[in-house]
C-alpha cells in the first residue's frame, strides 16, 4: 500500500461537467505515504483529473481516458521531508473549505494562484 490508510485524503474540491463529454475534478491530495520502509509526509498539493467520455459507447458516456495534472513542485516535496526546511518547501495547498471559497464551480480552476 503506497498511501497510509490512516492519514491518506483525496478531497474534493469541484466537480463539473466542464465541455462536451468533459468531466474536470479538482482534489487536495494530502497524508503519508510509504516508500520501501519509510513513511514520508506529503506535502499536501492539488490534482485536477480530466475525464473524457464517448457517448457513442454502448450505455453511453462510459470514460474513455483519464489524465491526471499535478499542481506540486518536486523540489518543495523533498524539502518537505525535513522539518526545519520546511519553510523553503513553499505553501502546502490551503484547506479544502479555503479554495472552495476561491473556485470557479464551472470550469475547476482557482480564481486566483494559490
Amino acid at each position: 500500500k503506497l498511501f497510509d490508510q490512516d492519514t491518506a485524503r483525496c478531497e474534493v474540491v469541484c466537480c463539473s461537467a466542464t465541455g462536451p463529454d468533459t468531466i474536470t475534478v479538482l482534489w487536495r491530495n494530502s497524508g503519508k505515504v510509504t516508500l520501501g520502509t519509510v513513511q514520508i509526509d506529503l506535502k499536501p498539493y492539488l490534482v485536477t483529473t480530466t475525464l473524457r467520455t464517448d457517448p457513442t459507447t454502448d450505455g453511453g458516456n462510459l470514460v474513455v481516458s483519464q489524465i491526471d495534472e499535478f499542481e506540486s513542485d518536486p523540489v518543495g516535496l523533498v524539502l518537505y521531508q525535513i522539518p526545519f526546511l520546511r519553510p523553503l518547501a513553499g505553501k502546502p495547498a490551503p484547506e479544502v473549505d479555503e479554495l472552495k471559497k476561491q473556485c470557479n464551480f464551472y470550469t475547476c480552476e482557482m480564481k486566483k494562484k494559490i
